[in-house]
């Protein structure tokens, strides 16, 4: 196992996508994806807590039906 680098790379994504993904949600893997292909060096952390809040409030209001 390598060295934890902290920046989203196209490797780490693709190796942990099913991961990510069953994990995080659909909305974070995308989100993943979209921060390789830009290219600009963003960590997991940074991309997975923008996507909570709306996810946090989908849930929510599932729970509540």
């Amino acid at each position: 196992m390598g060295a934890m680098r902290g920046v989203v790379t196209g490797r780490d994504v693709l190796l942990n996508l099913r991961v990510i993904w069953a994990e995080f949600g659909p909305g974070v893997a995308v989100c993943c994806v979209g921060a390789v292909l830009r290219g600009r060096p963003t960590t997991f952390l940074d991309v997975a807590l923008k996507q909570a809040p709306a996810q946090r409030g989908r849930s929510d209001r599932a729970a509540s039906r």
